[in-house]
């Protein structure tokens, strides 16, 4: 996945470790699961106000199409 938003966004993404409530930590904490949440630009979430920005969706959505063709072994 990293190499593929690479990719479209033309550097390397800004890799953190932080601590947050969602999904992914049902798979991180309790399943032992290694997990990458990866999405678009926004701010004030889960907060008043809370928003996307558009223009990020269309990089972030050809990272997942093609992360999941390389899982696949589809050649794109």
């Amino acid at each position: 996945m990293q190499l593929n938003l690479e990719r479209e966004i033309g550097r390397r993404p800004q890799l953190v470790l932080q601590r947050s409530v969602a999904d992914t930590n049902h798979f991180a904490v309790h399943g032992g699961v290694p997990t990458v949440v990866c999405g678009p630009l926004g701010g004030n979430t889960c907060r008043a106000n809370e928003y996307v920005e558009v223009d990020s969706l269309v990089p972030i959505t050809r990272t997942y199409v093609q992360t999941v063709m390389d899982l696949l072994g589809v050649r794109g």
